[in-house]
């Protein structure tokens, strides 16, 4: 696993949110360089919400890439 996946992985859980496994594929794809940022404004939006599950729909959502 990359170091920035992971760092941005112990970040989320540690906040309190699970990742569903769909995400993560997704996050393998990510530009490290955007990973960190994307994953904190996910969990702070998602915060707002009471909501602690980051999926597939947060990220297809976030980058643009949702059908």
């Amino acid at each position: 696993m990359k170091k920035e996946l992971s760092f941005a992985l112990n970040y989320a859980l540690n906040k309190g949110f699970q990742i569903h496994p769909d995400a993560f594929k997704i996050l393998e794809n990510v530009d490290v360089k955007k990973l960190e940022k994307i994953i904190k404004e996910i969990v702070r939006e998602k915060t707002k919400q009471k909501l602690f599950q980051i999926n597939q729909d947060d990220l297809e959502t976030y980058l643009g890439i949702k059908d």
